[in-house]
């Protein structure tokens, strides 16, 4: 009891001192050692992924949908991805919504990818409800059929990323890609494959 007195009355505590302490002095201490060992492994396990998300993951980029030309596009690291109203395609898998456009690979073949539009404060953790889909679905059709002044009165812009870096950048080409997409599409069809990504 000595020990412990002195160590309470003592100014400053060495780091090392202090770990001796804490993990052999009192009957809990091997209890101790085993609860610190746990939080660090979690915090190793968690932090890392979330830290790399914030900044190395990029956003989504928006799916536009051109009234006027009729037809859906976004792109994806550079790439385009587009098709017309009838070729779109609509999939749901394990509670996800996608909505498919379709693009080029570097020998010109149709390439399809999923995108997934946010249509509740859920989808990130991809548990929006079959309701929440169901209104995204009927807000599209409401546009597309009757205009934007139909859904909304005002001019909604989406919010910044956070990180510049994080937003995928739209592409330089992207008006020129869209045509070669689409003359492929009305070649060939939308392809029939699993949607990537």
């Amino acid at each position: 009891m000595e020990d412990a007195r002195y160590i309470g009355n003592d100014k400053e505590i060495s780091l090392k001192k202090y770990l001796y302490y804490r993990y052999t002095f009192y009957p809990s201490s091997s209890r101790l050692l085993i609860i610190d060992i746990g939080f660090l492994l979690l915090y190793l396990l968690i932090i890392p992924p979330f830290v790399w998300a914030m900044f190395f993951l990029r956003r989504q980029a928006p799916l536009i949908i051109d009234r006027e030309r009729q037809i859906f596009y976004t792109w994806y690291k550079g790439k385009a991805y587009a098709a017309r109203y009838p070729q779109v395609g609509m999939a749901e898998k394990t509670n996800i919504f996608f909505l498919k456009v379709y693009g080029l690979d570097q020998n010109n073949n149709l390439i399809g990818r999923g995108f997934i539009p946010n249509v509740s404060s859920y989808s990130f953790a991809f548990l929006s409800s079959g309701n929440d889909k169901g209104l995204a679905v009927a807000f599209m059709v409401k546009f597309l059929l009757k205009g934007k002044e139909a859904v909304s009165k005002v001019d909604y812009k989406r919010r910044e990323p956070l990180i510049w870096w994080s937003k995928d950048k739209r592409p330089t080409d992207l008006e020129a890609q869209i045509p070669l997409i689409l003359a492929e599409l009305d070649r060939l069809g939308p392809p029939d494959e699993d949607l990537s990504e």
